[in-house]
Formats: C-alpha cells, sequence, structure tokens
C-alpha cells in the first residue's frame, strides 16, 4: 500500500525532532569548559649591574670604606660586587697588579675606584686605566683618586678622564657641600646644604675639563672661593662620575654621601631617570649575592 501524503509528513516531523533531540546536550550536563589561555613566558628580571670596586693606598681606612660603599649602594641600587683591594701597605708609588693587563676591565658594567697612589708616573701603566674607560666602560671615582697619578708631569690623560685637574686639598675641617646643578638626575634629593659630619677635605681644583659639569660645591677658605667637589664628566665613550668627598668613614656612611654616589653610579649606566630614581628593576634588589673579593691587602 502506497502511504497517503499525511503519512509522509507525520515520518518526516518524527525523524525531525529525533535528530534534534539526539544533537542537543542533555539537560543535566555541565557546560563546556573555556579553552585554557596560551602560556606567557615570565619577564626575565634585569640582570644587577657588575661592578668592580677597585681599592687600596696608605691613607685611608680602605677595610671598612668598601664595606660602607658596597653594603650602601646596595641598599640603593641593585649591583653584584667584586672587591679588588690591595697596596695598603705598598706606599704611594705601588702600582696596582690589575693594571697591568689590558683587559683589566673586561666583564664589568661600572668601575669604582676608591684608591690613592699618588706618586705612580709610568704613562704606559696609567694609559692602561684611561684606555679602559676610553673605550667605554663608565667610571665612579671617589677622594684620593683625583690625586692619584698626580706625581707625573705633561701628561695629562688621566685627569682629562676625571674632569677635573688637582694636586692638593686644603686642611681638614668640617664645610657644607651646596648643589650647584639641583637639576641634574644625580642631584635630585640632595639637600639644600650638606654639613660633612666630621672634618673632610676641600680639594683645590686647578681646572675643570671642558665635557665636565660640575653638580656640588664646597667653599674653600684657603682658596676664598667655591670650589667642585662632585661633578659628572664624559671621557671618550664613557660616563665619569667623580666625587672629592669622603676622606672619613663618617662621610663615607652618610645618607647623602651614598644617595648621591649610587645616583651617580647608576646615572653612568644609563640606568638613572629624569627623575632620579633608578630604571625599572635596577633599584636595590631583594636578595644579594655578597661581594666577591678578587684580591686582599
Amino acid at each position: 500500500m502506497t502511504p497517503t501524503r499525511p503519512t509522509f509528513v507525520a515520518l518526516a516531523f518524527a525523524w525531525t525532532l529525533m535528530s534534534a533531540a539526539a544533537a542537543a546536550p542533555a539537560a543535566d550536563s555541565a557546560p563546556a569548559a573555556p579553552a585554557p589561555a596560551p602560556a606567557t613566558q615570565p619577564v626575565a628580571a634585569p640582570k644587577p649591574i657588575k661592578a668592580l670596586l677597585i681599592t687600596g693606598g696608605p691613607y685611608h681606612d680602605y677595610t671598612a670604606q668598601k664595606t660602607l660603599l658596597t653594603e650602601g649602594i646596595d641598599k640603593r641600587a641593585n649591583v653584584a660586587w667584586t672587591i679588588y683591594h690591595m697596596g695598603d701597605k705598598g706606599g704611594t708609588a705601588f702600582k696596582l697588579p690589575i693594571y697591568e693587563s689590558p683587559d683589566w676591565a673586561k666583564g664589568y658594567d661600572v668601575i669604582v675606584h676608591n684608591e690613592c697612589f699618588a706618586d705612580v708616573q709610568d704613562e704606559a701603566f696609567i694609559k692602561r686605566v684611561t684606555a679602559a674607560h676610553a673605550a667605554g666602560v663608565p667610571g665612579v671615582f671617589i677622594h684620593c683618586c683625583m690625586h692619584t697619578f698626580r706625581a707625573v708631569k705633561g701628561f695629562d690623560d688621566y685627569r682629562h678622564l676625571l674632569g677635573v685637574t688637582t694636586v692638593r686639598h686644603e686642611k681638614a675641617r668640617s664645610f657644607e657641600v651646596k648643589p650647584a646643578a639641583p637639576d641634574h638626575p644625580v642631584m635630585k634629593g640632595f639637600p639644600a646644604a650638606f654639613k660633612t659630619p666630621v672634618p673632610d677635605e676641600v680639594y683645590v681644583i686647578d681646572k675643570v675639563w671642558p665635557d665636565c659639569t660640575v653638580l656640588a660645591t664646597a667653599y674653600g677658605e684657603e682658596t676664598k672661593k667655591d670650589q667642585p667637589c662632585a661633578w659628572v664628566n664624559r671621557y671618550g665613550k664613557a660616563k665619569v662620575f667623580g666625587t672629592t668627598l669622603g676622606h672619613p668613614t663618617e662621610v663615607i656612611g652618610s645618607d647623602p654621601f651614598l644617595d648621591t654616589v649610587a645616583r651617580g653610579l647608576l646615572w653612568t649606566c644609563d640606568k638613572l631617570g629624569d627623575d632620579g630614581k633608578p630604571a625599572a628593576g635596577y633599584g636595590p634588589a631583594a636578595a644579594k649575592e655578597p661581594a666577591g673579593t678578587a684580591a686582599k691587602p
């Protein structure tokens, strides 16, 4: 018997309902979980600045100063230290062995100099010191570094590197340090006047080199004029920060001194913002490895 048209319609309708029921999810089934978000790689923290502190000489307490400097700057900047300390009993003409190699600064982001050897006159030796910085390794120079190599005559590479020429200082006394360039990033946060907590030395600056910018001064009672005591300089491809402050440990350990030297170090490495704050990742690190020691006195 041939089905009638109403029968075909009923069969088709029933088939449609059965197909829809088979395709629909069960009423009590859970909704499909969303696809997981693609995995993201963690952002690597910036590596600390690799700094080499070179220190030593007969006139200062460099054992105490190296601790004050490295631990004090650690509280202000993300720095990994290597300390080279030698020559405390070697006299003023002692030549630090590290400078015998032309590659003495290789692998470091910045060199912090806090040594004092006034009577070294070997020009080839001195050129190895200046050449590393001229090639682009930044430098921070503290206090008696300004009188290191001062006995050499008619050869100014090192003084050009420093940014100033000086061969003497006034009698030690307490004095006020005042900003000369308060808007410079290195001087952001420096007080209107910082009085040294104990007697320090005002260095007599005979020449400020053309690429040097004076940041702070102290009045020289003997010279009757303001003397530069902190500055930034450019030498070859390198940026340089220098300060004549820091004869006594009490000044080295003071907050204004450490704040300024830390900003100076960051500035030489292009890690200091215009607001005087460390670049992202270059503030004090949460956990620090102890400073390594490359040589002992």
